[in-house]
């Protein structure tokens, strides 16, 4: 089955000791899968299935965590778009009807232009420590990241991705970037 909690699982006993390292902290798969698991039952209890939970951070160990136990507890994930313009950003947020917004220090601004729940990353992050397990009860062709275009020619269109369209597309970048080698025979 093609869901983020199938992927994580698989991560973790392929790759267990391969760490993500962030600034201040490095991890394994193993412990990171704990760290999501929590976090999963966490969001869980918040009742966030089938709601959308928008993420402001920077590419960090705690946002990596949070893609994942957003979407294994039914979630969708917003990963706000910190690249484009501030008014863009509050127009995506506004269009995203993210019930929940999970912020850091750098994007706090943030706050002032949502209506919903606001919850600071660090105080989220702590949650994975809890060693709680979620049920998981997500299927493949459950919604689980929105994402929005670019905005070049209009403001920026929202779309939605399954779990299964997200692992497909994932694969297919990671095919696209793997090298190819031919042997030429002699």
């Amino acid at each position: 089955m093609f869901t983020i909690p199938y992927l994580l699982d698989r991560a973790a006993k392929l790759f267990s000791e391969t760490e993500v390292v962030g600034t201040e902290v490095r991890r394994g798969y193993r412990e990171i899968s704990g760290r999501i698991k929590s976090l999963a039952a966490y969001f869980e209890d918040l009742g966030v299935k089938n709601r959308v939970v928008a993420v402001a951070d920077w590419n960090t160990p705690e946002f990596f965590e949070l893609i994942y136990a957003i979407t294994a507890a039914g979630g969708v994930v917003y990963p706000v778009n910190i690249r484009l313009p501030p008014e863009q950003i509050a127009y995506t947020l506004q269009k995203s009807e993210s019930q929940i917004l999970i912020y850091s220090d750098d994007f706090a601004a943030l706050t002032k232009v949502f209506d919903g729940e606001k919850m600071h990353i660090r105080e989220v992050a702590e949650k994975g420590d809890e060693g709680r397990e979620p049920s998981f009860e997500v299927k493949q062709d459950d919604p689980a990241v929105m994402l929005f275009t670019s905005g070049t020619t209009g403001p920026p269109k929202a779309v939605r991705y399954t779990h299964e369209k997200m692992l497909h597309g994932a694969l297919s970048i990671a095919h696209q970037l793997t090298p190819c080698t031919t042997h030429q025979q002699g």
